[in-house]
């Protein structure tokens, strides 16, 4: 292998190439003609062959292609312009040697530190005092058992509305609510249900029949009936309701025609309303005042103690005796008409010639009970008479069963006197009911007679009071 120097080309390099003479630059050319730049080993290392490819795949001729337009001729290019031979360079200035620089300041020796001062050691702690070992806790208390509770007590049923209340002296035993005042002795005379009964001289003897019982309704009041020949024929029961009279009745207990239970009407009760009846003489005698029992039942709607339907009035009503004893099959009276005693046919025509009663027994009634649904009526009565009727025929008024009024009436007038008598307007709640007893006053005498009672919604224009 053929050998040269590099030494001129890397000068040549180094410099410019305008450094370089021209006569060097043709040297350094001859040398690179010369010269095989690529070094071989002369021991070349075989080499495998080649894997085989495979066969290239066929590919599908070409699609022909057209042929191309022909292109026009390029257009002839002028000569180029020759160019100038480039200026020679100057040789560049020779440069300055470097300004030596001074040594450098020798620094100063590092000041030398002191030793830190010595910290003194820790004072020691003492060690933490013991802490004694916690009180023991006492035991927890034993709580008790709880005490059982009871099965709670059993609360019977509410007790069914009651229907019958009586009160006296049955079978000797004062029933709870029956008070005696002044000295009353044992009666030879057998009460209800042959128990005792009691009595009295005592022109101040009273009893008392009282109880504040839970009933609502309304209620039949009624008193057991004893007669002897020695007895009060002037005695009488006021009933109070909360301490306030509201109705009072007289008894003859002389009167043998009555016997066992007598209704004295109907009475209003309200729950827990006080209700008081006074058993007492109407005028001093020294007559035996006689004491058994009396009752409280209950009415069925719409009927009195007797059975008797009330009769409802709306705006206008009539209660009278159209039945006729010799007539059976004629028109029956008035429904809420009652009469008591003995009562015949009267020869006196009562309102547009219907028939009347009358009787001449002191103790009979006649009784008119109505239902009223407004809440004002004119009450009337069609007063008959006769030169030889009682001048005292009386009316006694019960609104629920509290007295409102009595009204006296004297029939002993002549016949073509009978008229409508306004008795007195009735200012009432609807529901309320009526009953009106007409009898023989104090000052009666005579007989006496009953007809029509009429109430109509209006206010009365000349009532007797």
């Amino acid at each position: 292998m053929k050998s040269f120097s590099y030494t001129p080309l890397i000068l040549c390099l180094i410099l410019t190439l305008s450094s370089c003479s021209k006569k060097k630059i043709e040297e350094i050319e001859s040398i690179i003609r010369n010269q095989d730049p690529v070094q071989r080993d002369p021991n070349p290392v075989p080499q495998p062959d080649p894997a085989p490819q495979p066969d290239p795949v066929p590919q599908p001729d070409p699609a022909p292609q057209p042929d191309p337009a022909p292109q026009p001729d390029p257009a002839p290019q002028p000569d180029p312009i020759p160019q100038p031979d480039p200026a020679p360079q100057p040789d560049p200035a020779p440069q300055p040697d470097p300004v030596p620089q001074p040594d450098p300041v020798p620094q100063p020796d590092p000041v030398p530190q002191p030793d830190p001062v010595p910290q003194p050691d820790p004072v020691p702690q003492p060690d933490p005092a013991p802490q004694p070992d916690p009180a023991p806790q006492p035991d927890p208390v034993p709580q008790p058992d709880p005490i059982p509770q009871p099965n709670p007590i059993p609360q019977p049923d509410p007790a069914p509305p009651r229907t019958e209340i009586v009160l006296g002296n049955y079978r000797g035993q004062n029933s709870k609510g029956y008070s005696e005042f002044e000295e009353w002795t044992d009666s030879p005379i057998a009460g209800s249900e042959q128990s005792l009964s009691r009595w009295s001289t005592v022109v101040s003897a009273e009893v008392h029949y009282e109880f504040a019982a839970e009933v609502t309704g309304r209620y039949c009041l009624s008193y057991y009936h004893l007669s002897h020949n020695k007895a009060e024929a002037f005695g009488k029961i006021e009933l109070y309701l909360d301490r306030e009279r509201a109705a009072q009745f007289t008894i003859d207990q002389t009167d043998s025609s009555l016997s066992g239970w007598t209704n004295l009407g109907v009475v209003e009760l309200e729950d827990k309303m006080h209700t008081q009846l006074i058993l007492k003489r109407d005028q001093p005698s020294g007559s035996y005042l006689i004491a058994d029992e009396v009752r409280w039942r209950k009415l069925r709607e719409g009927y009195d103690c007797q059975g008797v339907l009330y009769q409802t009035i709306h705006s206008e009503g009539l209660i009278d005796n159209f039945f006729d004893p010799k007539n059976p099959n004629g028109p029956k009276d008035s429904i809420g008409y009652r009469e008591i005693g003995n009562w015949k046919i009267s020869p006196r025509k009562g309102q547009q010639n219907s028939i009347s009663k009358e009787t001449t027994e002191v103790n009979a009634k006649a009784i008119y009970r109505a239902r009223l649904t407004k809440e004002n009526y004119c009450l009337s009565f069609y007063h008959l008479g006769h030169p030889t009727s009682t001048q005292d025929a009386s009316l006694d008024i019960y609104l629920e069963g509290k007295y409102f009024g009595t009204y006296s009436i004297d029939q002993s007038i002549p016949p073509g006197l009978s008229r409508w008598r306004e008795l007195a307007d009735l200012n009432v709640k609807s529901g309320t009911h009526l009953v009106v007893e007409l009898k023989q006053g104090p000052k009666g005498r005579g007989t006496l007679h009953a007809d029509a009672l009429k109430l109509k919604n209006e206010t009365c224009k000349n009532p007797i009071d």
